[in-house]
């Protein structure tokens, strides 16, 4: 079978917002890990990015990581209108208070 192709298009913020796509990884469920983000404009111009490696932990402590660590670089750098994106469905409801953050993380999320 031939491998396929998808097309992964990303979409801008609207003017005056950044944009911050943030993924992270483990090999295995706990397993090597690391997570980071890259930051766009309302234009698709690039503004920043990050990477970390994470040692030996799970897909939600990294993904949750990833987007704590891009509010605290926004927070750092002044950028109060900021549109977060991640991929897993989990982190989005720790940030809408719907779950809650696991305990590894909760005194960095407590102050986030």
């Amino acid at each position: 079978m031939a491998p396929s192709i998808v097309e992964v298009t990303c979409q801008p913020p609207i003017v005056g917002w950044l944009k911050v796509n943030t993924d992270g990884t483990a090999n295995g469920s706990p397993g090597q890990a690391g997570g980071g983000g890259i930051c766009r404009d309302s234009n698709g111009v690039f503004i920043t990015c990050f990477v970390s490696y994470l040692e030996i932990q799970d897909t939600l402590y990294v993904e949750l990581y990833s987007t704590m660590k891009t509010i605290h670089l926004a927070s750092k750098r002044g950028w109060w209108t900021l549109w977060l994106d991640c991929d897993l469905r989990l982190v989005v409801d720790i940030l809408n208070d719907a779950a809650h953050a696991p305990w590894k993380l909760q005194n960095e999320w407590l102050i986030c």
